[in-house]
């Protein structure tokens, strides 16, 4: 996350800090039996779509609350919606970028799109199979003084998921 938040840097008025609690990996059909509860509120979401060798699409979602926070927190004039879009695109696409690099293999990021709805709902819409893997952690981030939830999930190609979380010696129970 260090890689984002210094892109963050170069994007905001203000250093943030990402911080990665909780990370697990199940499949698409067990999310909503497994954390439906911790998704809950989390209706302000970005997704973006990344394409090559390692290809799949990616989820930030916040409580609206917190993303307003986020977005207003720079006061730079920008509309909000544009600004939440931008900042959580940038992560997306630095986190994409680094399993990349990890995999040593090419991944196009599509430009970020706006999901107002709850993370099962913005999951669904990608029409991956019910056992496709989900990689999925709760983020907090530190911004202008504020500390704020976030969660960021990942579906990507299962023959390719093993060999990322070996690349970023992640254990697998």
């Amino acid at each position: 996350m260090d890689r984002a938040a210094e892109e963050l840097a170069e994007l905001h008025a203000f250093d943030t800090e990402i911080a990665v609690i909780d990370t697990r990996c199940r499949s698409l059909g067990e999310f909503g039996t497994e954390i439906a509860d911790v998704a809950e509120g989390m209706d302000a979401g970005v997704l973006a779509a990344f394409r090559g060798r390692l290809s799949g699409t990616a989820l930030l979602a916040m409580e609206p609350d917190d993303a307003l926070a986020w977005m207003l927190a720079d006061g730079n004039g920008t509309p909000a919606t544009e600004t939440y879009v931008m900042l959580a695109g940038s992560v997306l696409a630095s986190v994409v970028r680094t399993a990349a690099e990890a995999l040593d293999v090419e991944a196009a990021v599509a430009s970020p799109i706006l999901a107002e709805d709850s993370v099962a709902s913005c999951l669904a819409r990608t029409h991956a199979p019910l056992d496709t893997v989900l990689i999925s952690s709760q983020l907090e981030i530190r911004a202008a003084r504020q500390l704020l939830s976030a969660q960021l999930h990942l579906i990507i190609e299962p023959k390719l998921v093993s060999a990322l979380l070996g690349a970023l010696s992640v254990s697998v129970h």
